[in-house]
């Protein structure tokens, strides 16, 4: 699954999209529109009509996939990507902000596929950033009692040490 995502993302604009990679029961969890779509049909229609919409938005669009990494616990391929793209719109701008390549627009996003017992992916699941792992419990102590130390209240966190080097400064 990682040798033909590695192949298929990269050519998502040039080429026509590999849907046998896909089960017919697929769940597409769009957390950027927050949309849910399910089966493969609608699957196909949504990532067309994305297609459609960026080939009337945008004169070229690529996608550059940024990291692609297999977790073998919980059968999933994470995608880091990014779509660069030159807007119409932006064109007769391009001859005053000195060129094209100053213009171009860049969008990031993250895709987990889980894969199944079958091989195919039965789930998509698409993120503007990238997840960010918890914490390991015995690091976040050590914040908790650095934050402790520095008298940080929940309440206010920025300016409960300011407030301290604030009245310290106009004592002195």
């Amino acid at each position: 699954m990682h040798d033909a995502l590695r192949e298929e993302l990269p050519r998502f604009f040039v080429s026509s999209h590999n849907f046998s990679i896909y089960s017919e029961n697929l769940v597409f969890i769009n957390n950027i529109l927050h949309l849910t779509i399910r089966g493969l049909l609608a699957y196909r229609l949504c990532v067309q009509a994305a297609r459609l919409v960026c080939s009337l938005y945008f004169i070229t669009a690529e996608v550059e996939v940024l990291s692609l990494d297999v977790s073998q616990h919980d059968s999933t391929v994470h995608a880091r990507w990014r779509l660069r793209a030159l807007p119409f719109h932006v064109i007769p701008l391009c001859f005053f902000k000195g060129g094209k390549a100053s213009s171009y627009r860049t969008y990031d996003a993250y895709s987990t596929f889980y894969v199944g017992h079958d091989g195919l992916v039965h789930c998509h699941k698409l993120d503007k950033l990238m997840p960010v792992p918890p914490m390991p419990e015995r690091r976040r102590g050590s914040l908790l009692a650095l934050f402790g130390l520095l008298q940080v209240k929940e309440s206010q966190p920025a300016l409960s040490c300011l407030d301290a080097l604030v009245m310290n400064a106009m004592m002195s």
